[in-house]
């Protein structure tokens, strides 16, 4: 018995090995089918991601520190190359395509006070258009999955990491406001013809992931919930728990930008018996009912202290679910930043950067002991960014300098952070240092650092005294 467990899993090395050095990602991989998401083709690639990280955990290499500026150049000189046939986060995800990342991780890649020149602005709308078609055509008309892997030239593998998604058909939507909404070039051109293509591929997937919202009764009152009866996959798709915030965040915002772009009519709350102000006002009902936002409302949760039960993806995503104009959601988002605030155990060393939760969540069995403290008790730059962003707004809600403060010291944080480790992380120690396994070695996060100057602009570009901005500034 012991035998045949070493020859598959020396079986299933070997074919990693294999998928991995011919599936590597190269320019001429221009999708002209579908993808495959059957079981032997599932197999495939997680086989060649397996090898990956290993590969990448072996060989990365510390990178000496360098100054903002000289980061963000090489960063996005990466990012953006025309040789890449999709947007990529940086190794170890270079070999895989993420469609949450567009609405979670570059946001806004086409905001004008991130692009460095007009070549960097061509590169990025053509780089966009070239991943949104890569994707959608990838997908066709079966369910989107998290995540799309290359196995050949012409053949992607559809995959899920870890459920289900709740912001695959998110991110797309959000890439596609993104090419919408610019100005710049023949951005919205390129959007308008990517609707005229996939738009019925996208609609039948707007259709398929309405249908999943399940009625559940909690404390008497009736709710529309994606994730009713087990986990879905998010960004923070490690955690484990059902009827968490971020899913129903992520489907109010995902029909909502729906109904922006004109799809389905621009009724695509209506199209599933909604009400869009309702729906918004029940979901902060059922997660603000303590006056905080708690991320899972689940009655399974055994921690009922406030602050076990906040994650820091409470803050959502740039143009997504708050509205901090509004004095009820003001006031819920206030409530939660204050809870994390006042407790230590959600700080970094620094005191000025907070973890994804202030402990960590029950992982299945594999991140257990391949990623421990993944999405617990670890710094994840976009998520502080995310943070610091709202934190900006809601000081200008609220007329209190004090969040614009809170919002000033993430931001300068994570860039003393980055010109240390020579790069952008994915996410980091306590200490401020990128996270590591024995497996896993977190990216550094070329394309993510746009969102990053983005936020750091907005900060900083009325004040009159700011912090090296002359060096951190692309433009």
């Amino acid at each position: 018995m012991i035998h045949f467990i070493f020859y598959v899993i020396f079986g299933y090395f070997i074919v990693g090995v294999l998928v991995y050095a011919w599936g590597h990602p190269r320019r001429e991989r221009i999708i002209v089918s579908e993808g495959k998401n059957n079981l032997f083709y599932r197999q495939l690639a997680h086989s060649a991601q397996a090898i990956n990280f290993l590969v990448h955990s072996i060989t990365a290499q510390e990178q000496p520190p360098a100054t903002i500026a000289e980061l963000y150049g090489a960063s996005v000189k990466r990012a953006f190359n025309e040789k890449q046939p999709f947007i990529t986060t940086g190794t170890p995800h270079s070999r895989a395509f993420y469609l949450r990342n567009f609405a979670w991780f570059y946001p806004d890649l086409l905001d004008p006070a991130t692009i460095i020149d007009a070549d960097d602005e061509k590169q990025r709308i053509m780089l966009l258009d070239r991943s949104l078609r890569t994707a959608l055509c990838a997908m066709g008309s079966k369910p989107y999955t998290t995540t799309i892997i290359p196995l050949s030239a012409k053949k992607f593998a559809a995959v899920n990491y870890v459920t289900p998604p709740s912001d695959s058909l998110l991110g797309i939507l959000s890439g596609l406001e993104q090419l919408a909404d610019s100005p710049a070039g023949d951005a919205s051109r390129r959007a308008s013809l990517i609707v005229a293509q996939y738009g019925k591929n996208i609609e039948r997937e707007l259709v398929r992931f309405g249908e999943q919202l399940k009625e559940v009764v909690i404390d008497g009152r009736r709710y529309r919930l994606l994730d009713a009866d087990g986990n879905r996959s998010s960004a923070t798709d490690t955690r484990s728990e059902r009827m968490r915030f971020v899913v129903s965040a992520n489907v109010w915002t995902t029909l909502a930008k729906a109904e922006r772009l004109g799809l389905m009519g621009g009724r695509a709350f209506a199209t599933f018996g909604l009400d869009r102000e309702q729906y918004k006002n029940d979901i902060l009902k059922l997660f603000g009912r303590d006056g905080y936002i708690r991320n899972s409302a689940d009655p399974a949760v055994k921690d009922t202290k406030e602050i076990g039960n906040i994650t820091l993806d409470f803050a959502h995503i740039y143009h997504g679910f708050w509205d901090l104009s509004d004095p009820g959601e003001c006031a819920l988002f206030k409530n939660t930043a204050d809870l994390i605030f006042a407790d230590p155990t959600f700080h970094d060393i620094s005191n000025h950067c907070y973890f994804v939760a202030n402990k960590d969540p029950d992982y299945r069995f594999l991140h257990r002991y391949t990623a421990p403290s993944y999405h617990g008790r670890t710094v994840w730059s976009s998520f502080n960014v995310e943070f610091a962003d709202r934190l900006l707004d809601l000081a200008v809600a609220i007329g209190d300098e004090t969040y614009r403060y809170r919002a000033e010291r993430i931001l300068l944080q994570l860039k003393n952070d980055t010109e240390r480790n020579g790069g952008y992380s994915e996410l980091l120690n306590a200490d401020g240092i990128p996270y590591r396994t024995w497996i896993y070695k977190s990216a550094v996060a070329d394309s993510w650092f746009p969102r990053f100057i983005g936020v750091w602009h907005k900060a900083f570009e009325s004040r009159r005294s700011v912090p090296d901005k002359v060096s951190i500034s692309p433009l």
